[in-house]
């Protein structure tokens, strides 16, 4: 009897652990999540800052100026310096874009896109080249990016130089 006993007491104790050994398990999961998470909102920051490296470039400030300005005075050199920051910058928000999907970045995509929209609201050059080149992206995201150019609420920096040399 008293063996009977002590052999369900180790039963319980050895059921206990297993289930207090998945209860770490689940925990260290979501730890591992949350860094990934982590991760990856670094990643997307470098690579946003990567892209705004472009624009401190002085001759591509000249030619970014050049297509609010002039866009029908670009030559093909420039579209194509244009349309590589284009690119960059767009992918990027489509990758936040997935991401939110996967419900890996919290918040939503949307909360992005009109500062980065923005980049090509007031430049006709851009909108021409997001007209042309919107096919390569989802449906959803092309969805996202429209409703937001159909009102823009700014001229990205422009409306803010703008302002800033009014001051002077």
């Amino acid at each position: 009897m008293n063996q009977v006993k002590s052999r369900d007491w180790l039963q319980i104790a050895g059921n206990f652990s297993v289930v207090v050994g998945l209860i770490l398990v689940a925990y260290q999961i979501n730890q591992g999540s949350h860094f990934v998470r982590a991760e990856l909102g670094m990643h997307g920051t470098e690579r946003y800052l990567m892209v705004e490296q472009i624009t401190a470039d002085a001759s591509f400030s000249e030619v970014w100026a050049k297509s609010y300005e002039h866009p029908e005075d670009l030559t093909l050199a420039e579209m194509i310096q244009i349309e590589g920051y284009l690119m960059s910058l767009l992918s990027n928000l489509d990758g936040d874009n997935w991401l939110w999907d996967l419900q890996i970045y919290e918040g939503t995509v949307d909360e992005n896109i009109p500062y980065h929209a923005n980049i090509i609201g007031g430049n006709k050059f851009a909108v021409a080249w997001w007209n042309e080149s919107k096919s390569d992206y989802t449906p959803e995201f092309v969805s996202k990016v429209d409703q937001y150019l159909a009102n823009p609420t700014s001229h990205f920096r422009i409306d803010r130089y703008e302002r800033i040399k009014s001051r002077l």
